[in-house]
């Protein structure tokens, strides 16, 4: 019997073997998620949209372990160097040089050019659902490159879509149809400010988030594949892009409805009666410019503006009221008149026609800025002018710019720079919550 039991104490594991157990388990997820987050980072599919890492890798193939763990995703995982040269031994497309310094890939480099067809687009996420879920469910359809999950800030939940980029276009087809032989497409010609993204895009609190009709799932792993089940739907994202473009067009008509309207307002309040007194020149005023300032200190004088030409025969002074104006004139001098009827109306056309030009020369002035950074900053990448030649010259691109704001306000349409397109499309991703989570 005492043998019997001494066997069966055997058996049993003690605390410190279970800790050890667990402590292993633990390092072995996390070099898992490290070595995955890395090989994202040298993948086919995010050199072809990360443009700086891309540069980096195809400069120098060889990129130091320090600047990897400056980028985000990485330093949330580790700060370690011996975590990430570990990590990195169970990879098969990247290999650390001797020296442990620096990590290179192994296989050859293939950029993707349409990166949209192999992005597709769910709503309906369940609300306690995270990555690695959505990464098991649509990895039966292939290989899952990365999925983007957005979050409310406060809470961490997510918002209820989602982002899922698998490795080929092949792959893709095969999710489609399998959602589309449960009748789970998302219509393509519903109203845009039905889509999860732009619904939630304006807040940060669920609470204040519209209500969603989407399913809570209690247990965490994946228990079906009943699709049907699980509710989600989706669409390609390009269909989703489409739709997004459409309600942003929508409000830029809306934003420029209401500062014409706006404008319009504040043109119709500029155009008060009365407040312009009209000074003709004469040599008995004296100095002129003394003669007018005394006007300025007149007690409660109200002067705004003075517009003395040196080819005209006439100084105009605004006043910001009509009583004012009218206190002038009843200093009973010949010389000075009070502008009425058609000479006022001109007055004033000319006022909004001088102001529109210096608002559009500062405009077309901050563009060019722009452009000029822009193209100082592909020089000083490129190392030379012969290298960023299809750029052209700066003032051939500005003449193509202006030309292209004119067509596109005749047009009716979003004023867009294509040298800029990146950079908008990167700020209408921020305005609908799309956030890239790898």
């Amino acid at each position: 019997m005492a043998g019997h039991d001494k066997s069966e104490a055997r058996s049993e594991p003690s605390d410190t073997e279970t800790g050890e157990d667990q402590l292993s388990e633990c390092r072995e997820s996390l070099l898992h998620k490290v070595n995955g987050v890395i090989e994202f980072y040298f993948s086919d599919i995010n050199l072809s949209r990360n443009q700086y890492f891309a540069h980096k890798v195809l400069e120098d193939p060889y990129v130091p372990i320090d600047l990897l763990m400056t980028f985000h995703k990485l330093k949330e995982l580790t700060d370690s160097k011996e975590v990430i040269l570990d990590a990195i031994k169970m990879s098969k497309m990247l290999h650390v040089t001797p020296d442990g310094k620096k990590i290179y890939r192994t296989t050859e480099i293939q950029l993707v050019d349409q990166i949209e067809e192999h992005v597709i687009y769910v709503e309906n996420v369940p609300e306690n659902k995270d990555i690695e879920w959505l990464r098991q469910i649509f990895s039966s359809y292939g290989q899952v490159v990365y999925v983007s999950l957005p979050v409310f800030k406060k809470t961490r939940m997510n918002k209820g879509y989602a982002f899922i980029e698998l490795a080929s276009e092949k792959d893709v087809a095969k999710a489609y149809e399998a959602f589309k032989s449960t009748d789970l497409l998302i219509c393509t010609n519903m109203p845009p400010e039905e889509l999860l993204s732009i619904k939630t895009h304006e807040t940060d609190n669920p609470a204040d988030a519209p209500e969603v009709d989407r399913m809570k799932l209690v247990n965490s792993t994946v228990e079906s594949r009943d699709l049907a089940k699980l509710g989600m739907k989706v669409m390609m994202k390009c269909d989703w892009r489409r739709l997004r473009n459409r309600y942003l067009n929508r409000l830029h008509v809306q934003n420029r409805t209401l500062k014409e309207e706006s404008g319009a307002q504040e043109e119709e309040c500029t155009y008060k009666k009365g407040l312009i007194v009209k000074l003709q020149k004469s040599k008995h005023l004296g100095n002129l410019a003394q003669y007018i300032e005394g006007i300025r200190l007149r007690p409660n004088g109200g002067v705004v503006f003075v517009t003395n030409h040196a080819k005209s025969d006439f100084v105009y002074i605004r006043f910001a009221s009509a009583e004012q104006a009218d206190a002038l004139l009843s200093s009973d001098a010949p010389h000075i008149t009070k502008l009425e009827g058609s000479e006022e109306v001109e007055y004033w056309e000319n006022v909004t026609k001088i102001v529109a030009e210096k608002k559009e020369r500062a405009f077309l002035k901050k563009i060019m800025k722009k452009k000029e950074k822009r193209l100082a900053k592909a020089q000083n990448q490129a190392g030379s002018v012969s290298d960023i030649s299809e750029h052209g010259n700066t003032m051939d691109n500005f003449d193509n710019l202006v030309q292209n704001l004119q067509a596109s306000v005749a047009e009716d349409q979003p004023v867009v720079d294509p040298s800029l397109r990146s950079k908008r499309k990167k700020k209408r991703d921020r305005k609908t919550g799309h956030k890239y989570v790898r």
